[in-house]
């Protein structure tokens, strides 16, 4: 499972539109949307942490989903 697929799904379990998943990371909701869609890689250390956040994992484990 990628990134964005994971996002994707914790984010719609949780019943979290983009708007509210853009809240609680920081991070802006088109960014998010292109992370989910494999467009767009998160390359910042700060982005990778406010990623984790959201989900509720540990940065390790979304470092291992991001793929070179």
């Amino acid at each position: 499972m990628t990134l964005g697929q994971k996002i994707q799904e914790f984010r719609k379990k949780n019943n979290l539109t983009l708007i509210d998943a853009a809240k609680i990371s920081g991070l802006n909701e088109e960014y998010i949307q292109g992370i989910e869609t494999g467009r767009r890689k998160p390359k910042k250390i700060e982005t990778i942490k406010k990623i984790s956040n959201l989900l509720k994992v540990d940065i390790r484990d979304i470092m291992d989903m991001i793929e070179p």
